[in-house]
């Protein structure tokens, strides 16, 4: 099953951007770890602080297609920033994948989150996070929606 997420996620994240909120430099190496096949095929940005996250949020060029949030962060307070996303016209419907140490989470979390994976991050879980986040057709069976025409051709037995 982790050969098979691996080989769709790693379809799936062609050309997607992911913005990531953490300022633990173990976690941000065991996302490096769990992403590193398939660093150079996404783009991957760190920030440290919820004021720029919000920066890059609101940078008109740059579209992130999920965001990566560690709970664990050091002082920092979840529900409003999570409130503030989905309340924002541009990224509102954006899949959030959560990082915590903590098994209860708050209502908000639950409600708005896409994806919860626990510390310690295990690459498996984090790319199946990741998968869920940007293609749930392709965990549940279906073809990735990111695969182009010729790829669409050869599944239907049509050689291109």
């Amino acid at each position: 099953r982790d050969a098979m997420i691996a080989k769709t996620f790693f379809r799936s994240i062609v050309g997607k951007s992911i913005l990531v909120l953490t300022d633990k430099a173990d976690c941000r190496k065991a996302i490096m770890r769990g992403l590193q096949t398939a660093l150079t095929e996404f783009e991957l940005v760190f920030v440290k602080t919820s004021a720029d996250l919000w920066t890059r949020l609101h940078v008109a060029k740059e579209t992130y297609h999920a965001l990566l949030v560690d709970l664990d962060k050091t002082d920092f307070q979840a529900d409003p920033l999570l409130k503030s996303v989905r309340s924002s016209q541009r990224y509102g419907r954006t899949p959030i994948l959560v990082l915590s140490s903590e098994r209860e989470l708050s209502e908000t979390v639950r409600s708005s989150c896409s994806f919860v994976v626990f510390h310690p991050v295990a690459a498996p879980m984090l790319r199946e996070g990741l998968l869920w986040c940007l293609d749930k057709k392709a965990l549940k069976g279906g073809k990735p929606e990111a695969v182009d025409t010729a790829e669409r051709g050869r599944s239907a037995g049509i050689d291109g």
